[in-house]
């Protein structure tokens, strides 16, 4: 749609993919896999833009809660009744338990599937540094994993494992996401009824 300009949960078009050119000379498979390899990394910043617009939101909601309790304007041990008191301080478990989820989609994936000679991203590569400090042994060994890489390894495997590893990080991100924003709905609701029940029994 011309003019879209998207939103916090939806970032705009204009940070799409761009659209893959059909080339004759590449494999229908090759460009396939390709093809799901940069929409799985364009999905993977679409998950941690969602996540870092809702962490802000939520931080700065806390900080307003933080700041009324440390001014002495409000704080849940002074509510009239026991029971909205208890709804209220379990709405600030369910806020702070979204935030932690949160928190734990933004945070990187330090994982090595233990091959690095597959070379699929950089941890593959860090891990011939884990033996060794000696830059020359270094230099050596991930030289020749490189050839190995690029003249003995199948395109199409190195393809499905990218798509394979990126679309599970994706994945992983999402469900952390969902768990937040369900969680902070349990909030909202915990938080609406302690109000309707110190309102009632006030």
């Amino acid at each position: 749609m011309d003019g879209y300009i998207g939103t916090p949960f939806e970032p705009s078009s204009q940070s799409a993919p761009p659209a893959a050119v059909p080339d004759a000379g590449i494999d229908p498979v090759n460009r396939l896999a390709e093809s799901l390899v940069t929409e799985a990394r364009h999905e993977l910043a679409q998950a941690e833009a969602k996540a870092v617009w809702l962490l802000s939101a939520a931080v700065i909601a806390l900080g307003a809660v933080v700041s009324g309790a440390a001014s002495g304007r409000w704080s849940p041990n002074r509510m009239h009744s026991i029971l909205a008191e208890g709804l209220l301080w379990t709405s600030l478990v369910a806020s702070a338990a979204a935030i932690y989820w949160l928190a734990m989609s933004l945070l990187p994936r330090l994982r090595n599937d233990g091959n690095r000679e597959k070379l699929a991203y950089f941890g593959h590569a860090a891990a011939f540094g884990f033996e060794t400090s000696d830059r020359a042994v270094i230099r050596a060994n991930l030289g020749a994993a490189l050839v190995r890489a690029a003249t003995e390894t199948e395109d199409l495997d190195r393809l499905a494992d990218r798509v394979f590893d990126i679309s599970t990080i994706v994945l992983g991100k999402y469900r952390r996401i969902r768990k937040a924003i369900q969680a902070f709905g349990v909030s909202a609701v915990l938080l609406g009824l302690a109000m309707a029940v110190e309102a009632l029994l006030h």
